[in-house]
């Protein structure tokens, strides 16, 4: 809003200081101008009139909680593992593990009990968490079409885990026809998300301006791209697959 002021003072005159009396006046014949547009957002049109087209721009934060889910498939194609039993005690142990024994001196009385495919066996559970998520994002009213917003957002879902041992679990039909149920590999894994979107809003709300403390309804629609980092660490704890329980290569997955 544009308004002029022009202010009259009085003079007081002294005869002192005659030379002096005329700065008062011209001070006070002054006028100036002042803007103050942040009560009347829009256009100025003139004779104290302004056009508001009500675009915006829009700055909004948010947080709330993600709940993630995934299933867990064993798709690596083809992992053979070596297997041994005792006859007297029953005991069945990998390959490697029987390897191992000997080493001590205590791998007498097994024999072999064939070859197991270990890509068989499902998957001891599934990956599912609830984590902590928040965003921000800017956006822009559009001029004349307050109720539509062009917006683009961040959103960050924190790190969440899916820990496993064993990973894989169930039976297994050796080439000896011997059905073993066998437990492989374990794994320990962080996973984190960050979310980059465009977004088309549209509020449900009749007006130019839009009220402040009220629950606006609305509806949107856009594209995005999700980055996924997942930190894996994978092992042989029940040793059969090597003598080492770290992993380095652990088939495709």
């Amino acid at each position: 809003m544009y308004f002029y002021h022009i202010g009259f003072c009085d003079i007081i005159a002294s005869m002192r200081k005659r030379l002096l009396h005329i700065l008062p006046l011209i001070a006070c014949m002054m006028s100036w101008g002042a803007y103050a547009n942040w009560q009347y957002p829009g256009t100025y049109v003139g004779d104290g009139w302004y056009m508001d087209d009500g675009s915006r721009l829009v700055i909004s934060v948010r947080g709330g909680a993600s709940y993630s889910f995934a299933s867990i498939k064993n798709e690596i194609g083809s992992m053979t593992a070596e297997y041994l039993y005792n006859p007297t005690s029953g005991m069945v142990v990998s390959g490697p593990y029987y390897r191992t024994l000997c080493d001590a001196g205590k791998c007498d009385g097994f024999e072999e009990a064939g070859i197991g495919d270990l890509a068989k066996l499902p998957a001891k559970g599934n990956y599912s968490s609830i984590s902590f998520a928040a965003g921000a994002s800017i956006g822009w009213t559009l001029p004349n079409c307050p109720q539509w917003r062009l917006e683009a957002g961040w959103d960050h879902i924190a790190e969440t885990e899916y820990n496993k041992t064993p990973l894989f679990d169930g039976d297994i039909i050796l080439t000896s026809g011997i059905v073993l149920n066998a437990q492989s590999g374990s794994v320990q894994s962080k996973i984190s998300t960050d979310i980059i979107s465009v977004m088309v809003t549209y509020d449900f709300f009749d007006g130019v301006q839009k009220p402040v403390n009220k629950i606006i309804p609305y509806f949107g629609f856009g594209v995005g791209y999700a980055d996924t980092k997942t930190t894996l660490n994978l092992s042989d704890v029940y040793g059969d697959l090597s003598t080492s329980v770290d992993l380095q290569q652990f088939g495709k997955l």
